[in-house]
Protein backbone atom coordinates (compact mmCIF):
# COMPACT_ATOMS: atom_id res chain seq x y z
CA UNK A 1 0.00 0.00 0.00
CA UNK A 2 1.32 3.25 -1.38
CA UNK A 3 1.97 5.60 2.27
CA UNK A 4 -0.81 8.76 2.40
CA UNK A 5 2.43 11.20 2.74
CA UNK A 6 3.80 9.90 -0.34
CA UNK A 7 0.97 9.90 -2.64
CA UNK A 8 0.49 13.89 -1.36
CA UNK A 9 3.68 14.75 -2.83
CA UNK A 10 3.19 12.90 -5.85
CA UNK A 11 -0.85 13.98 -6.12
CA UNK A 12 -1.00 17.57 -4.73
CA UNK A 13 -4.09 18.57 -3.70
CA UNK A 14 -6.18 20.29 -6.77
CA UNK A 15 -3.39 18.85 -9.21
CA UNK A 16 -5.32 17.18 -12.16
CA UNK A 17 -4.95 13.97 -13.39
CA UNK A 18 -6.43 11.01 -15.83
CA UNK A 19 -7.95 8.14 -14.13
CA UNK A 20 -9.74 4.99 -15.71
CA UNK A 21 -12.96 3.74 -14.27
CA UNK A 22 -12.66 0.16 -13.03
CA UNK A 23 -15.82 -0.51 -11.30
CA UNK A 24 -19.35 0.95 -9.91
CA UNK A 25 -20.50 0.84 -6.51
CA UNK A 26 -23.22 2.76 -4.66
CA UNK A 27 -21.15 5.16 -3.48
CA UNK A 28 -19.72 6.42 -6.33
CA UNK A 29 -16.69 5.05 -8.86
CA UNK A 30 -13.47 2.40 -8.24
CA UNK A 31 -10.51 4.41 -10.48
CA UNK A 32 -7.23 4.02 -11.10
CA UNK A 33 -4.62 6.42 -11.85
CA UNK A 34 -1.53 5.60 -13.49
CA UNK A 35 -2.45 1.97 -13.71
CA UNK A 36 -1.33 1.66 -10.53
CA UNK A 37 -2.61 3.91 -7.85
CA UNK A 38 -6.29 3.41 -6.62
CA UNK A 39 -8.84 6.00 -6.31
CA UNK A 40 -12.66 6.71 -6.15
CA UNK A 41 -14.75 9.09 -7.23
CA UNK A 42 -17.43 10.02 -4.49
CA UNK A 43 -20.70 10.05 -6.05
CA UNK A 44 -21.17 14.03 -5.18
CA UNK A 45 -18.60 14.55 -7.15
CA UNK A 46 -18.84 12.85 -10.34
CA UNK A 47 -21.66 15.66 -12.04
CA UNK A 48 -22.99 18.90 -10.85
CA UNK A 49 -25.67 18.37 -11.70
CA UNK A 50 -26.11 15.22 -10.04
CA UNK A 51 -26.72 12.10 -12.25
CA UNK A 52 -28.08 8.76 -11.87
CA UNK A 53 -25.98 5.87 -12.03
CA UNK A 54 -26.92 4.94 -15.34
CA UNK A 55 -25.31 8.35 -16.66
CA UNK A 56 -21.80 7.27 -14.76
CA UNK A 57 -19.30 7.09 -17.05
CA UNK A 58 -18.86 3.28 -18.12
CA UNK A 59 -16.39 1.25 -16.64
CA UNK A 60 -12.69 1.40 -18.83
CA UNK A 61 -13.87 5.16 -19.37
CA UNK A 62 -10.97 7.50 -18.69
CA UNK A 63 -11.57 10.85 -17.24
CA UNK A 64 -9.96 13.82 -16.66
CA UNK A 65 -10.40 14.68 -12.14
CA UNK A 66 -8.88 16.84 -9.64
CA UNK A 67 -6.86 15.23 -6.83
CA UNK A 68 -8.97 16.25 -3.42
CA UNK A 69 -6.57 14.36 -1.51
CA UNK A 70 -4.94 10.90 -0.31
CA UNK A 71 -7.14 8.64 2.44
CA UNK A 72 -5.15 6.99 5.35
CA UNK A 73 -5.83 3.72 3.66
CA UNK A 74 -4.10 4.56 0.10
CA UNK A 75 -6.64 5.48 -2.04
CA UNK A 76 -6.32 8.99 -4.31
CA UNK A 77 -9.93 10.86 -3.38
CA UNK A 78 -10.70 12.36 -7.28
CA UNK A 79 -13.51 14.96 -8.33
CA UNK A 80 -15.20 14.59 -11.77
CA UNK A 81 -17.44 17.70 -11.43
CA UNK A 82 -16.75 19.99 -14.71
CA UNK A 83 -17.13 23.12 -12.49
CA UNK A 84 -14.37 22.33 -10.13
CA UNK A 85 -12.00 21.02 -13.13
CA UNK A 86 -12.64 24.80 -15.00
CA UNK A 87 -12.12 26.47 -11.69
CA UNK A 88 -8.85 24.72 -10.97
CA UNK A 89 -7.96 25.40 -14.81
CA UNK A 90 -8.47 28.99 -14.64
CA UNK A 91 -6.69 29.84 -11.62
CA UNK A 92 -3.81 31.27 -10.56
CA UNK A 93 -2.76 29.43 -7.68
CA UNK A 94 -5.89 27.41 -6.80
CA UNK A 95 -4.01 25.78 -3.34
CA UNK A 96 -3.04 28.59 -2.28
CA UNK A 97 -6.27 30.58 -2.79
CA UNK A 98 -8.71 27.67 -0.88
CA UNK A 99 -5.83 27.81 2.09
CA UNK A 100 -6.39 31.26 2.26
CA UNK A 101 -10.04 31.43 1.93
CA UNK A 102 -10.33 28.47 4.83
CA UNK A 103 -8.07 30.77 7.27
CA UNK A 104 -10.40 33.93 6.57
CA UNK A 105 -13.83 31.62 6.98
CA UNK A 106 -12.48 30.25 10.14
CA UNK A 107 -11.23 33.75 11.73
CA UNK A 108 -12.91 35.32 14.32
CA UNK A 109 -14.42 38.16 12.80
CA UNK A 110 -12.21 41.26 14.66
CA UNK A 111 -9.30 39.33 13.00
CA UNK A 112 -9.35 40.95 9.50
CA UNK A 113 -5.76 39.85 8.95
CA UNK A 114 -6.86 36.51 7.24
CA UNK A 115 -9.61 38.24 5.04
CA UNK A 116 -7.42 40.67 3.40
CA UNK A 117 -4.44 37.96 3.05
CA UNK A 118 -7.24 36.13 0.92
CA UNK A 119 -8.53 39.22 -0.92
CA UNK A 120 -4.92 39.33 -2.04
CA UNK A 121 -4.72 36.26 -3.53
CA UNK A 122 -5.26 36.77 -7.62
CA UNK A 123 -7.90 34.33 -7.38
CA UNK A 124 -9.86 35.58 -4.42
CA UNK A 125 -12.69 37.24 -6.95
CA UNK A 126 -12.29 33.83 -9.02
CA UNK A 127 -13.35 31.82 -6.14
CA UNK A 128 -15.54 33.84 -4.98
CA UNK A 129 -17.61 33.66 -7.67
CA UNK A 130 -17.87 30.04 -7.70
CA UNK A 131 -18.75 29.93 -4.35
CA UNK A 132 -21.32 32.07 -4.66
CA UNK A 133 -23.14 30.16 -7.55
CA UNK A 134 -23.08 27.50 -4.59
CA UNK A 135 -20.59 25.20 -6.18
CA UNK A 136 -18.45 25.20 -2.59
CA UNK A 137 -20.09 22.52 -0.77
CA UNK A 138 -20.15 23.53 2.64
CA UNK A 139 -20.50 27.44 1.95
CA UNK A 140 -23.18 28.93 3.43
CA UNK A 141 -24.50 31.57 1.36
CA UNK A 142 -24.35 34.14 4.17
CA UNK A 143 -20.79 33.81 5.03
CA UNK A 144 -19.60 34.01 0.99
CA UNK A 145 -21.80 37.03 0.56
CA UNK A 146 -20.36 38.52 4.31
CA UNK A 147 -16.43 37.99 2.97
CA UNK A 148 -17.90 39.56 -0.52
CA UNK A 149 -19.18 42.56 1.45
CA UNK A 150 -15.92 43.78 2.90
CA UNK A 151 -13.96 42.50 -0.34
CA UNK A 152 -12.03 45.46 -2.56
CA UNK A 153 -14.33 47.56 -4.68
CA UNK A 154 -12.53 45.93 -8.15
CA UNK A 155 -13.17 42.19 -6.35
CA UNK A 156 -16.87 43.40 -5.78
CA UNK A 157 -16.98 44.48 -9.26
CA UNK A 158 -15.57 41.61 -10.90
CA UNK A 159 -18.13 39.31 -8.95
CA UNK A 160 -21.52 41.39 -9.72
CA UNK A 161 -20.03 41.70 -13.34
CA UNK A 162 -20.14 37.73 -13.71
CA UNK A 163 -22.93 36.93 -12.10
CA UNK A 164 -25.34 39.47 -13.83
CA UNK A 165 -23.92 38.67 -17.09
CA UNK A 166 -24.97 35.53 -16.57
CA UNK A 167 -28.45 36.69 -14.86
CA UNK A 168 -28.99 38.29 -18.20
CA UNK A 169 -28.30 35.95 -20.73
CA UNK A 170 -31.00 33.21 -18.65
CA UNK A 171 -28.50 31.86 -15.93
CA UNK A 172 -31.81 31.17 -13.34
CA UNK A 173 -28.54 30.44 -10.70
CA UNK A 174 -27.54 34.10 -11.03
CA UNK A 175 -30.86 35.37 -10.99
CA UNK A 176 -31.25 34.49 -7.84
CA UNK A 177 -28.48 36.08 -5.96
CA UNK A 178 -28.07 39.11 -8.10
CA UNK A 179 -30.47 40.65 -5.69
CA UNK A 180 -28.35 39.86 -2.58
CA UNK A 181 -25.12 40.53 -4.31
CA UNK A 182 -26.28 43.92 -4.93
CA UNK A 183 -27.02 44.34 -0.84
CA UNK A 184 -23.20 42.88 -0.42
CA UNK A 185 -21.62 45.08 -2.86
CA UNK A 186 -23.42 47.87 -2.92
CA UNK A 187 -26.19 48.98 -5.01
CA UNK A 188 -24.39 51.38 -6.87
CA UNK A 189 -21.98 48.75 -7.87
CA UNK A 190 -24.60 46.85 -8.91
CA UNK A 191 -27.03 49.70 -10.78
CA UNK A 192 -23.22 50.95 -12.37
CA UNK A 193 -22.99 47.22 -13.53
CA UNK A 194 -26.45 46.17 -14.98
CA UNK A 195 -26.46 49.42 -16.90
CA UNK A 196 -23.00 48.97 -18.66
CA UNK A 197 -24.02 45.33 -19.40
CA UNK A 198 -27.68 45.80 -20.87
CA UNK A 199 -26.07 47.87 -23.48
CA UNK A 200 -22.75 45.65 -24.13
CA UNK A 201 -24.89 42.37 -23.56
CA UNK A 202 -28.40 43.30 -24.73
CA UNK A 203 -31.09 40.26 -22.90
CA UNK A 204 -33.23 38.93 -25.13
CA UNK A 205 -36.89 39.44 -24.54
CA UNK A 206 -37.48 36.04 -22.57
CA UNK A 207 -34.12 36.58 -20.20
CA UNK A 208 -35.59 40.17 -19.57
CA UNK A 209 -39.03 39.19 -18.56
CA UNK A 210 -37.51 36.38 -16.18
CA UNK A 211 -35.06 38.99 -14.85
CA UNK A 212 -37.54 41.44 -13.99
CA UNK A 213 -40.14 38.74 -12.71
CA UNK A 214 -37.25 37.67 -10.65
CA UNK A 215 -36.28 41.37 -9.17
CA UNK A 216 -39.78 42.73 -8.76
CA UNK A 217 -39.84 45.30 -6.27
CA UNK A 218 -36.30 45.61 -5.95
CA UNK A 219 -34.38 48.62 -6.82
CA UNK A 220 -32.42 47.09 -9.69
CA UNK A 221 -36.09 46.71 -12.01
CA UNK A 222 -35.20 50.77 -12.36
CA UNK A 223 -32.64 50.62 -14.62
CA UNK A 224 -34.15 47.40 -16.55
CA UNK A 225 -37.58 49.46 -17.11
CA UNK A 226 -35.37 51.89 -18.65
CA UNK A 227 -33.39 50.53 -20.98
CA UNK A 228 -36.08 48.39 -21.87
CA UNK A 229 -39.08 51.46 -23.00
CA UNK A 230 -35.75 52.63 -24.91
CA UNK A 231 -35.50 49.87 -26.96
CA UNK A 232 -36.44 49.63 -30.62
CA UNK A 233 -37.42 46.23 -30.11
CA UNK A 234 -41.34 46.62 -29.47
CA UNK A 235 -41.83 43.42 -27.64
CA UNK A 236 -38.84 44.91 -25.33
CA UNK A 237 -40.56 48.22 -24.73
CA UNK A 238 -43.71 46.10 -23.85
CA UNK A 239 -41.74 44.25 -21.25
CA UNK A 240 -40.20 47.59 -19.81
CA UNK A 241 -44.33 49.00 -19.34
CA UNK A 242 -45.04 46.09 -17.46
CA UNK A 243 -42.04 46.62 -15.31
CA UNK A 244 -43.17 49.81 -14.60
CA UNK A 245 -46.55 48.86 -13.45
CA UNK A 246 -45.10 46.16 -11.13
CA UNK A 247 -45.05 43.41 -13.04
CA UNK A 248 -42.91 42.01 -16.39
CA UNK A 249 -46.07 41.27 -18.15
Amino acid sequence: MTEKNELDERFPRYSRVQCIVTAHRSYGLIVEVERTVPGFVDLADISSPPVTAADWPDVGAERQTLVLGATNDGRLRLDMRQDDLQLADSAVDLPGAMARWSEARRAHPDDTGPRQSFYQSPDAALLLNWLIAGKGRGSPVESVLELISDAPLEVRQTIVTEQTGRALHGDPNATSIIAALSQACGMDVSTEVLKQLLTEQPPSAEHLAGLADALTGHPLTEPLRRWALASPNPEIRDIGAGIADGHSG
